[in-house]
């Protein structure tokens, strides 16, 4: 029993020893390399009754991880290439008014809706240049601005409605949405500090595909807000 407790004993000096080893190597980070999570808003400059956009429950999440090629810990400034593949899910949210004029609505059954909401999930593809200010021995630029392009395919569509029918209230999702164009692309910029981030998105393609919806006179697909704006982190 001695023994067992002598052999305890040393094997805890043994792992005190090596401890600030393991904690460092715990605590190292690559720094060509990010886990990146965002998430940001449509930016809309007025609501209208025909196109009710809700801001704060639509927007965009993006989740995936960053490259930079250039990468060095030398005190100054530094100008990098980065490449970041995403997975993104987006989701607009159209409140319900007597003059709504959303695609989809058809879809409804008769009965008065509350709400219409749009979710899809694509992959997403980014890339920039970027400018940092580094540190030395410092595990996160002090400061640094991104900016190029993106672009992203919806491999998952729907649609949700919460409707009023006969005095109960419903919530039905429906796989499939034919409105959506399958394919999106634009700019971003990113400005950060550390760890943090404030990003911008510009839509350069449409959110509906292209064409008429609704009975005679045909009316065409409204245009979504072209700017985003949000927060995110790069870990």
């Amino acid at each position: 029993m001695r023994r067992a407790w002598l052999l305890f004993l040393g094997g805890l000096v043994g792992a005190q020893v090596e401890m600030p080893d393991s904690l460092a190597r715990l605590f190292e980070r690559d720094i060509n390399f990010d886990i990146v999570v965002g998430r940001s808003f449509p930016v809309v400059t007025g609501l209208t009754d025909t196109f009710p956009v809700v801001p704060l429950l639509s927007g965009s999440t993006r989740v995936g991880i960053s490259w930079r090629w250039g990468m060095g810990r030398k005190a100054g400034g530094r100008w990098l290439l980065t490449f970041s593949p995403l997975f993104l899910f987006e989701k607009v949210t159209f409140r319900a008014t007597s003059a709504s004029v959303v695609p989809g609505v058809e879809l409804v059954p008769e009965g008065q809706y509350l709400w219409l909401k749009y979710r899809s999930g694509a992959v997403m593809l980014m890339g920039g240049i970027r400018f940092q200010k580094w540190e030395e021995r410092a595990l996160f630029p002090k400061w640094w601005m991104e900016a190029g392009l993106w672009g992203c395919y919806r491999v998952g569509r729907s649609i949700k409605y919460v409707a009023e029918r006969e005095g109960r209230v419903e919530k039905v999702r429906i796989e499939g949405n034919p409105h959506l164009a399958p394919m999106r692309g634009g700019l971003y910029a990113r400005v950060g500090r550390q760890w943090a981030f404030v990003e911008a998105y510009y839509h350069l393609l449409p959110y509906f595909r292209s064409g008429t919806y609704g009975e005679a006179p045909p009316r065409a697909y409204p245009a979504t807000p072209k700017w985003e704006v949000g927060l995110g982190v790069a870990l």
